[in-house]
């Protein structure tokens, strides 16, 4: 998605347009073991083995929403 964001930065001129550019984004791999998920998001916002690990109570504590489409348009895709 930052690159859709680069690519729409430019004007017909071919300048960069005013406005804060992206920020180098560095992976990491920690993991905060404290950290509690956030309740009531769509289902497919959760890693899927991690679900599987948990109870029948913790899914349902997570009051999870229906999954909802995450595709992208053709013209995004280009």
């Amino acid at each position: 998605m930052d690159l859709v964001y680069v690519s729409s930065r430019f004007g017909a001129d071919g300048r960069p347009t005013k406005g804060n550019w992206i920020r180098d984004r560095v992976r990491s791999t920690r993991v905060d073991q404290d950290s509690k998920p956030i309740p009531g998001l769509p289902h497919n916002f959760y890693d899927q083995s991690w679900l599987g690990s948990l109870t029948s109570g913790e899914r349902k504590a997570l009051r999870m929403r229906e999954a909802i489409d995450l595709s992208h348009s053709e013209e995004i895709i280009r």
